[in-house]
């Protein structure tokens, strides 16, 4: 249930102003009261406090109430502009740092402050409309931003390995220390718990192969088939989706991401955890592959603000089609969300190794999808020669959201086992190039970056509605 303390933001028998002479804001917050109840009621939404501050210390125990009992997010309705624009206190309330949505009736003042609000790096949103209830969309966005802050992270991770099996280059950039776990908690609110993949050998031990046997046989009757890998590899499969299930149980932990290519090329798992991922993220659980901490969380905001799951691959670039083709061997088949119907999905190896079991779901084309991507940028300067590291310092964090339609693709051998494209303009394809570093991308089903723009700015964090980073 989500906890929002209502303030009004108006003058009693106010003499001059907007929206006209002597106007009741006591008749206007009873109106605003009881629809919003009507809200509450229909939308999970406790709804708490209703006060009209009239002085500097009554906005000074406000601020303390907010900060003592536990309150989500705040709803300041403007009811009144004597000098054609919101006062200060909209200012004083939204430095409290919690999501803040303004509800702003045509006329109830002149200027909504948005531009300010926006520049000043508060975390609101300004809803301007003669309905009150258009806030119900934006508080499905705070309740997005509260399950970040009580998301706990299972991050699957060696950070020990044989060189002869992994590029140093590859694996030194994704080095994660300290500081950049207190940024997820400052920022996001997360909390991460760090395992290692011996820790999930004791779990597989204890799974009964009755159990695993069980959950492959279901997992293949619904499959259109196998083609590669053995049903006792499957039922591998089935019993470290098993084992990480309960890892997260008593880790207390409800987001996952995985270190498995690294333990596919050092056979350090009894098989690849593609089916894992597939299914924990079909159940409505965020959970990705490669340890890319940065792409759980952004499948953590589809599963948080869209109910179903994102698809997270590697794009490649096809100019002589105009198409960017997204890729990756453990694909979700339920993307639509849950009670839609599941897409059509086989058994197939892993493509890099031509072994273990991957998932190859069969993507939905001519269908609206977002790209997004959250990305952290670090700033950094050299001294050459040899080149020597002066400093590193964290710039901020940006949230990428575009828009797209999914097209016909022919079936293609080449990369990972689920593939589906989009296709741009040659001139979008070339400024994509020359963008991309390499990140992940996400695909969603459905049109939510409007949606996600107001999720950046309740987290505080740039938005960017485009494919890629323009890194300056």
């Amino acid at each position: 249930m989500l906890k929002v303390y209502v303030v009004g933001l108006g003058k009693p028998n106010m003499g001059m102003g907007w929206p006209y002479h002597r106007f009741d804001i006591v008749a206007a917050m009873k109106e605003y009261r009881e629809k919003l109840q009507r809200i509450g009621e229909s939308k999970g939404i406790e709804f708490h406090g209703y006060d009209v501050p009239e002085k500097e210390s009554h906005i000074i125990q406000l601020l303390d109430r907010l900060e003592n009992e536990n309150f989500d997010a705040v709803l300041a309705i403007s009811l009144t502009a004597e000098f054609a624009s919101l006062g200060p206190p909209i200012f004083k309330i939204a430095d409290s740092g919690l999501p803040t949505v303004v509800y702003t009736k045509p006329f109830s003042t002149y200027w909504d402050g948005a531009g300010r609000l926006y520049e000043g790096g508060y975390k609101v949103v300004v809803c301007d409309s003669n309905n009150i209830e258009d806030v119900t969309p934006i508080f499905d966005v705070v309740k997005a931003v509260v399950k970040l802050k009580h998301t706990r992270l299972l991050l699957l991770k060696d950070y020990d390995y044989d060189i002869k099996c992994m590029d140093p280059r590859v694996k030194e950039p994704r080095w994660m220390g300290t500081s950049y776990f207190r940024r997820l908690k400052e920022i996001f609110g997360i909390e991460t718990v760090k395992r290692s993949i011996p820790d999930v050998f004791r779990y597989y031990e204890q799974i009964k192969e009755t159990d695993a046997n069980l959950l492959a046989t279901e997992a293949i009757n619904a499959s259109a088939g196998i083609f590669g890998p053995t049903e006792g590899e499957i039922t591998k499969a089935a019993r470290l989706y098993l084992a990480v299930r309960n890892m997260m149980k008593a880790t207390d932990t409800n987001a996952v991401t995985i270190d498995c290519l690294s333990s596919i090329r050092h056979k350090t798992l009894p098989i690849s955890p593609c089916l894992t991922i597939s299914r924990l993220n079909d159940e409505g659980i965020p959970a990705g592959c490669e340890a890319d901490v940065e792409s759980l969380i952004t499948l953590c905001f589809c599963h948080y603000l869209a109910d179903r799951p994102g698809f997270q691959a590697d794009p490649a670039i096809d100019e002589g089609s105009n198409k960017i083709i997204f890729a990756h061997c453990t694909a979700a088949t339920r993307l639509m969300g849950d009670g839609q119907p599941r897409f059509r999905y086989r058994f197939r190896t892993q493509t890099e190794s031509f072994r273990d079991v991957a998932i190859e779901t069969d993507m939905k084309a001519n269908e609206e999808v977002t790209i997004l991507k959250l990305i952290g940028v670090m700033g950094a300067k050299y001294v050459c020669w040899p080149e020597i590291t002066a400093y590193k310092r964290f710039e901020g964090y940006h949230l990428l959201a575009y828009k797209a339609k999914t097209v016909k693709l022919a079936k293609l051998e080449w990369g990972c086992r689920t593939k589906v494209a989009i296709e741009l303009t040659p001139d979008e394809i070339e400024t994509f190039k020359r963008n991309f570093y390499g990140h992940h991308r996400v695909l969603l089903y459905g049109d939510y970056v409007k949606q996600l723009q107001l999720l950046a700015r309740f987290l505080g964090i740039n938005f960017v509605n485009k494919l890629y980073l323009e890194v300056k």
